[in-house]
């Protein structure tokens, strides 16, 4: 859970950025657009209507506190927002503590969202929309935020940072959450409170840890099938061959393995092309703060498009969306098939 302004929430991973090689991709989009004009990228794609463990997804979360519960953890997410404001303080900045805000903490497991999703960078259905905005844009973490939805309206901490120098803002960021671009937290006020203000131990944390010993197992294998082990399975790997060709044929050349991930790797390959065209190197151990933003971010420009644009065409052509969909149908049938008695006690023991 975040407790301090300008946490970045929401999205999954980024696409693997291992070696990956581009030359004459075929594929050509128009001006760039306008900053503002792009959406914000989205690194997974929802499975409509949802698939058959999706069912399963609302008990992830596991039991939920009760009010004294969440009473002995509002008290400590006061001192520990009291704590950041005194550290800022004494570094310089203003900081004003947030209010508790119960009905935004999430418990458990999650929802389960990874049940209700493909691994595959987001791209709109009309060929048009992808030729406009490619797969979207990124930003630093306060830019995330706010793509999700925290904007300074909604916390003064964030009004407050706006009106700082480029290099204050920094500065704040790092003096508040530290630096994102290692990443790190250590040395920060967020972690430095966190670390003086232990959570408390209360009914709910005996009760999950219950719940755990209970449903754990199937809930990690679960996860294991649908993410960490998807690309390993013949079929998918299969699909994302064909993907592979298809973007040879476009231009584009995977000499790492990294097609294995499919359109995550043309992702890769987007978040890597600098303005001008050119490929960024992969940049394999090197720190993010290293990395020029040009090569590791979406910025909507048009040869960020055009790999999109040649995603999108290789997607149709592979009928890639609807096959990836119809095996990971079967992979949930076939794990509910082999965890039944263990999926029933998971909806049991809400």
């Amino acid at each position: 859970m975040c407790l301090a302004s300008g946490c970045a929430t929401g999205g999954a991973n980024p696409a693997p950025t291992s070696d990956v090689s581009v030359s004459s991709p075929s594929a050509t989009v128009s001006s760039a657009q306008a900053p503002g004009e792009i959406p914000h990228a989205r690194y997974s794609t929802e499975i409509v209507p949802p698939p058959p463990l999706a069912e399963y997804a609302p008990y992830l979360a596991g039991p939920q506190p009760t009010a004294e519960d969440l009473l002995a953890r509002t008290q400590w997410y006061t001192r520990v927002q009291d704590a950041i404001a005194s550290c800022m303080a004494s570094r310089g900045f203003k900081y004003v503590p947030l209010a508790p805000d119960p009905a935004s903490w999430s418990f458990g497991f999650g929802f389960g969202y990874f049940l209700l999703q493909l691994q595959v960078p987001f791209l709109d259905t009309d060929r048009s929309v992808v030729e406009r905005n490619g797969y979207g844009v990124t930003g630093t973490p306060e830019q995330e935020a706010a793509a999700n939805g925290v904007t300074p309206d909604d916390d003064p901490n964030l009004a407050y940072k706006a009106t700082l120098s480029p290099e204050e803002q920094e500065a704040y960021s790092r003096a508040l959450n530290g630096d994102y671009t290692v990443p790190t937290s250590e040395g920060s006020c967020g972690k430095m409170a966190m670390d003086a203000n232990p959570e408390p131990q209360t009914s709910y944390s005996d009760r999950m840890s219950a719940f755990d010993a209970e449903n754990g197992d199937v809930i990690r294998q679960m996860a294991f099938v649908v993410r960490n082990n998807f690309f390993d399975d013949a079929r998918v790997a299969a699909l994302n061959q064909q993907w592979v060709e298809c973007m040879n044929g476009q231009g584009y050349t995977f000499d790492d393995g990294t097609g294995k991930y499919g359109p995550q790797a043309g992702l890769g390959i987007a978040m890597r092309t600098r303005p001008d065209g050119t490929l960024g190197p992969s940049h394999i151990g090197e720190a993010v703060s290293d990395i020029p933003p040009d090569e590791i971010r979406l910025l909507g420009t048009p040869p960020e498009r055009a790999v999109a644009l040649a995603d999108f065409d290789c997607r149709v052509s592979t009928n890639y969306m609807a096959s990836l969909t119809a095996i990971r149908v079967q992979i949930d049938n076939d794990f509910i098939a082999a965890h039944g008695p263990a999926l029933l006690r998971l909806k049991n023991s809400q």
